[in-house]
């Protein structure tokens, strides 16, 4: 697809799938804080743009190269099926970060949340992070994993920072969070981190109690 402009306003959410996406002028192209556009891989080029501008979107199968870094966005989403990086994702400042995946998170450098943000790792497949899982300077990193968590490296809260597991959204094991992750180095929790699971277990005390 090829365009000379774009405007994407007032709420709407724009999916081209798995297709090429080409605007010849970026510079009069918007995507308000409301809506969203939703491109592949195929469109990395269009995808760094949107991100440096601060404006929205959402991913379909995408293989990032280079560090990801998501600084004072405020609060977003992103859904897709599979989400590769090729380098280190970073969320941090004014920024809440949620990961809607179908498929797998993988991430070859650092995951590191930082500076007051707050991500949640939502997956039905598995989450690898090839280096460190930092968690830092009063933010918060939420798990929601159907699948298994590998961190091939360190994983360390610090400064006052939270590890814990998404909300549970109703009775039964499909709608409870576990957590469940595997370290190959050290884990550290410093004197002022938590790792809190409070009101995260199953609702009314059981995956068979459906009452």
């Amino acid at each position: 697809h090829r365009f000379e402009t774009i405007t994407i306003k007032d709420g709407a959410n724009v999916d081209f799938g798995g297709d090429i996406v080409i605007i010849n002028d970026l510079n009069n192209s918007a995507i308000d804080a409301e809506s969203a556009i939703n491109l592949s891989d195929k469109s990395i080029d269009l995808i760094e743009h949107f991100r440096q501008a601060e404006q929205w979107f959402t991913y379909n199968n995408v293989t990032y190269t280079g560090t990801l870094n998501f600084a004072d966005v405020g609060e977003k989403t992103l859904a897709s099926n599979n989400f590769d990086i090729t380098g280190d994702l970073l969320i941090n400042g004014n920024s809440q970060i949620e990961f809607d995946m179908k498929g797998y998170i993988a991430v070859s450098g650092d995951l590191v949340i930082s500076n007051y943000a707050n991500a949640i790792l939502g997956t039905k497949g598995d989450i690898i992070v090839q280096g460190n899982v930092i968690v830092d300077l009063g933010s918060t990193l939420a798990l929601g994993v159907k699948g298994e968590v590998e961190i091939k490296n360190n994983l360390r809260l610090l400064n006052s920072s939270t590890l814990t597991t998404s909300e549970t959204t109703g009775i039964g094991e499909e709608n409870t969070f576990k957590l469940d992750f595997n370290v190959a180095g050290n884990v550290e929790v410093d004197i002022t981190s938590i790792v809190d699971l409070t009101g995260k277990g199953y609702i009314n005390g059981g995956p068979t109690n459906d009452l």
